[in-house]
């Protein structure tokens, strides 16, 4: 399969290239032009190039040229013959990268002549039709405005207008101090307090110590990895609803499998009940979840005699490449992933985003983590706990060795979540990522979620040093320093080993 990146065009030759494809498009498939479809914009232009790394060729191309301050024109996209169905969807990558061009480059508004056949294409990607048709290049055009994420900055307030998302007023500091004590966050500390007497009793291959802090354990295989997620869920909610707990218990384990990069193959559970009653409402959660994923319950132990409800779920994964909390590198881009189409459970801080999913998009949603591990775009991700979006951050950080600057304004909050915004910090999302990416790979990670509509959206970058800093406008604070204390107490410097297991060695 041809592999295709995306980026401006950087040299003569690939513009010349551009050019090419250009004139067998427009000049010679489609006569829209007589000799040339080149003209004064092509000059100043910014030309995107989509290009067949197994060949070095251009093999698609659009064009973006600023008229007058802060109108932008989209011009020129055309696709070779042979790349018009390729899986990698061209066409829809190329608009959206130019989008992101000319946004970075302060346009107030995104135009573009479209011909008729193509509107349904340009509105499936979010843009409009503006006024009637008319006659451009002596054939029927309308003219369309992509639509944008409007970023306003009034009174230090910064504002998404499309979506209403606000970014509330905070104090850094308190923020810090509210984490630091809350229940989550010490759950992840007291990790740390165990870590060493855990460390003392793994095995050690080939001189080094096994790779603990991974929520998934990985077994290189002869093809991949063999991967091994297990967690419990949370008693009060086991208690109030047996039957989301069921649900959740699956769901809290099928995204530790896709947050390395994996599929889920089979489950495995533990239930101990008060009674029957609940056993059987928890079953038909695990079975419901399991429904959904489309993964089988294999095995299990029941124990339904008076205690104390719990619930423990195991589930078997592969993966071609994995995806690990221990890769992140200094310069990468944090990206916080996420589906802000959801809502809060009235109870705890639970963000429902998968409910409404068909069990087919929610698959889909998933696989998206296996398909930018596999194309090598990231090696570094986490899924949100119920540390939240900057608890799971510090968890990646702690495990690769690094630091980070994480900008407060640039958190995505959800509508209707103002008067929650602490809850949303520290909240398990249904469906939450944190991946640390190499900028030369942002583009494509950034599109492969936004095909879906799902916001990946960077929020700082990886430093070299041993802090996490958030900042603000001018404020700036230290969330942690894991030179002064341990978060979960996994690191580089508790001599943890990064090993690869083969199937030989589990004999």
């Amino acid at each position: 399969m041809n592999k295709i990146i995306f980026r401006i065009v950087e040299t003569e030759a690939e513009l010349q290239q551009c050019f090419a494809i250009r004139h067998s498009v427009f000049v010679e498939e489609q006569k829209i032009f007589f000799k040339t479809d080149q003209d004064k914009f092509d000059k100043n232009a910014i030309h995107i190039a989509a290009i067949d790394t197994n060949t070095g060729k251009v093999v698609s191309t659009v064009r973006c040229h600023e008229t007058e301050d802060g109108i932008w024109y989209g011009a020129r996209l055309a696709v070779a013959k042979e790349f018009r169905k390729h899986p990698s969807l061209i066409g829809v990558k190329l608009c959206k990268i130019a989008q992101k061009t000319v946004a970075d480059r302060g346009a107030k508004r995104f135009l573009a002549y479209i011909q008729p056949k193509n509107v349904r294409f340009f509105e499936r990607l979010n843009w409009r039709k503006v006024d009637k048709p008319v006659t451009h290049f002596g054939s029927p055009h309308q003219l369309m405005e992509a639509s944008f994420l409007v970023r306003k900055r009034e009174q230090g307030t910064l504002r998404r207008e499309k979506s209403g998302l606000v970014m509330p007023e905070i104090d850094l500091e308190k923020l810090i101090k509210q984490l630091r004590a809350s229940q989550a966050w010490q759950h992840k500390c007291e990790i740390a307090i165990l870590s060493d007497d855990v460390l003392q009793h793994l095995p050690v291959v080939d001189g080094h110590t096994v790779q603990l802090g991974d929520d998934t354990a990985a077994i290189r295989t002869n093809d991949g990895y063999l991967l091994l997620a297990a967690e419990a869920i949370h008693p009060p909610l086991i208690e109030e609803n047996p039957y989301l707990a069921g649900r959740a218990a699956i769901l809290a384990n099928v995204n530790d499998v896709y947050a390395m990069g994996g599929e889920p193959m089979a489950v495995v559970d533990t239930i101990i009940s008060p009674d029957i009653k609940a056993a059987s409402d928890i079953m038909r959660g695990l079975k419901d979840g399991c429904s959904r994923y489309d993964i089988p319950i294999i095995g299990g132990h029941l124990t339904a005699t008076g205690h104390k409800p719990a619930v423990t779920v195991c589930i078997l994964g592969r993966a071609k490449n994995i995806l690990s909390s221990f890769n992140a590198q200094p310069d990468d881009v944090l990206l916080h992933v996420t589906n802000l189409r959801g809502s809060f459970h009235p109870r705890f801080p639970f963000w429902d985003c998968s409910s409404h999913l068909s069990d087919a998009e929610l698959r889909r949603d998933l696989a998206i983590l296996p398909t930018i591990a596999e194309n090598g775009w990231c090696d570094a991700a986490r899924d949100i706990s119920m540390a939240g979006i900057l608890g799971t951050a510090v968890m990646l950080l702690e495990l690769s060795g690094v630091g980070a600057q994480i900008d407060m304004n640039t958190i995505t909050k959800s509508v209707g979540t103002f008067d929650k915004y602490f809850d949303w910090l520290i909240c398990f999302p249904s469906y939450g990522f944190v991946l640390s990416v190499r900028p030369w790979y942002l583009s494509d990670v950034q599109l492969a979620f936004d095909e879906y509509g799902i916001s990946c959206y960077p929020i700082g970058r990886v430093t070299a040093n041993s802090s996490v800093t958030l900042f603000r406008e001018d404020e700036e604070s230290v969330l942690w320093d894991f030179d002064k204390e341990p978060f979960i107490g996994f690191s580089p410097s508790s001599d943890i080993q990064i090993h690869d297991f083969h199937e030989d060695q589990l004999n």
